[in-house]
């Protein structure tokens, strides 16, 4: 059976319908497909281990933050430092210890024990947080004088939390790891941009701008198949550029700028779906015309429909929206259809 779900995969890379850098993936996949053996399917009792691996990770953090709410003013900012360093270190070697019991992390790895991958995630990434804590109380033990605020120690802890969750993710990929992920990149880019001293008129242009670039980051590393929660990560990627854009409305001024950034967003995002035939471009397409069409009307009106018109307009919009993305929807699904079946010119006989 391993011989032959060998050769599928192969066949697969030289025909060009499997990136190899995934190919061990793969591997797992065509296995679990073809029947091989039941240690490698999830079962209950699998199941139930997982849930008690989060139940006892959850109670041993609440016991740590239980006694830490109690003692935290007692420590010194030496031993604060410590305790979160010691707590971080904990989490990572149970991740790593629990993807090397029964079969071992390359079974893991391949897919052949989806429970303790999602379990090794949920262990890492909580040690990449609670490292990002530590990182961060210790620059602020270390730079900012005491009674002060200072953007560095959020900075320096989004950094670890969006580096060290990386690392985790790419030990064992799951969508919690890439929210992780996401967060640290959220935390440390908006701290830097706040570090900039922008003039007040200028900051919701700055904060969606950045909003957008970590959305785009997100869509480009989803396509380019660097993600393996592909779907996840092309809702998260294009939600967070349309909050971009719909961030940049916030300042009075720059009303049109929203608005002309939201409608890009749109049509990109249904663009990307008649390519992509994915939901979440649909989704967001549809959402940022209904959501840009009433706010430019009511506001280049003065706002004198009234709230009876403009809820008018907005559910106008939205079932106008609605019915053009059933018929995009219809549409790259058919063209989807039509496409011929891809030609293996590398298998012969």
């Amino acid at each position: 059976m391993t011989s032959r779900v060998s050769a599928i995969v192969d066949a697969l890379v030289s025909a060009g319908l499997v990136d190899p850098t995934r190919s061990d993936e793969a591997r797992g996949v065509v296995s679990r497909t073809l029947g091989m053996p039941a240690k490698q399917q999830a079962s209950s009792r699998g199941l139930l281990v997982e849930i008690a691996g989060y139940v006892g990770g959850a109670l041993v953090i609440a016991s740590i933050g239980l006694f830490l709410a109690q003692q935290w003013t007692d420590f010194s900012e030496t031993a604060q430092v410590v305790v979160l360093g010691v707590i971080a270190v904990l989490l990572a070697v149970a991740g790593v210890a629990v993807s090397r019991v029964a079969g071992g992390y390359e079974e893991m790895r391949t897919g052949g024990d989806e429970v303790r991958r999602r379990l090794t995630s949920a262990l890492l990434t909580g040690a990449a947080l609670a490292a990002a804590f530590t990182a961060a109380r210790f620059v602020e033990v270390a730079l900012v004088d005491e009674g002060e605020y200072s953007d560095w120690p959020p900075l320096v802890g989004g950094l670890t939390m969006m580096v060290l969750a990386l690392v985790g993710y790419r030990y064992a990929t799951t969508l919690l790891g890439q929210l992780g992920m996401i967060g640290g990149l959220f935390v440390s880019a908006t701290t830097a941009v706040s570090m900039l001293d922008v003039e007040v008129e200028h900051e919701a242009v700055t904060m969606g701008l950045t909003f957008m670039t970590i959305g785009l980051l997100w869509v480009f590393l989803a396509e380019a198949g660097a993600l393996r929660e592909v779907v996840p990560a092309r809702a998260i990627g294009a939600a967070v550029t349309l909050f971009g854009a719909q961030t940049i409305r916030f300042e009075g001024n720059t009303n049109n700028l929203a608005y002309a950034l939201m409608l890009a967003v749109a049509f990109a995002a249904l663009v990307m779906y008649m390519r992509t035939v994915s939901w979440p471009y649909l989704v967001v397409g549809v959402l940022g015309i209904t959501l840009v069409v009433p706010e430019a009307i009511i506001d280049w009106t003065g706002d004198s429909l009234g709230p009876a018109g403009g809820v008018l307009v907005a559910g106008l919009t939205l079932l106008a929206a609605s019915l053009a993305g059933f018929r995009l929807r219809q549409e790259a699904t058919e063209e989807l259809k039509q496409e011929p079946e891809p030609q293996d010119h590398h298998l012969v006989g």
